[in-house]
Formats: C-alpha cells, sequence, structure tokens
C-alpha cells in the first residue's frame, strides 16, 4: 500500500526553507476512503512537507476531507506518484488523502 508523508514544521526565509527542529510526522494510507492526520499544524509549525507514494488528491484545512474536485464539494488538490509539496498552513489544519482514480 502506498502512503502520503506528512511533515508539520517551521518555514523561514525567502524562499521559505523548513526547519527540522520540533517537527512533527505521519504516514497517511492512500486508499479509497479518506484518511485524516491526528496531528495538526500549531502556532510554530505552520508549513506542511508532503510525500506522496502514489497519485492521490490532498486537502489541507481545519476539517480536511480530501476527495476529487470533480465530485460534489471536493476541493483538494492533484499529487503525482513521488511528488513532493510544501504549504503554508493555519494553527489547527490537519491533512486528509484519498486515492486518484
Amino acid at each position: 500500500m502506498a502512503n502520503l508523508y506528512v511533515t508539520f514544521g517551521r518555514a523561514i526565509g525567502s524562499p521559505p526553507l523548513m526547519i527540522a527542529s520540533n517537527a512533527r510526522s505521519a504516514k497517511l494510507a492512500i486508499g479509497g476512503s479518506p484518511a485524516l492526520t491526528t496531528i495538526a499544524a500549531d502556532r510554530i509549525h505552520t508549513a506542511v512537507d508532503l510525500y506522496a507514494e502514489a497519485a492521490c488528491w490532498v486537502d489541507v484545512g481545519q476539517n480536511p476531507a480530501a476527495a476529487d474536485p470533480g465530485t460534489a464539494g471536493g476541493i483538494s488538490f492533484y499529487m503525482g506518484q513521488g511528488e513532493r509539496m510544501q504549504k503554508v498552513c493555519d494553527h489547527g489544519d490537519k491533512v486528509s488523502v484519498v486515492a486518484a482514480a
């Protein structure tokens, strides 16, 4: 089974660089039903690094529910197999992932 690796960390500078100290990571299985992190961004760790082992739809937010944007209410973004992406997030944000069809 493929996973989405999620690391919440601190970003500084321009362009931003993630600081590794006190970073927190989670591994979410990329499957047919949305998976959600139990960890969230806090006041210090306001950047999230994402690495996808398989094609997937990802949503970052207070109550994320990853879904294909073609479905009702889907506002997720696509990540291809082997893609890495960093996003700025707000305090309390979590990450949700579901496999891309």
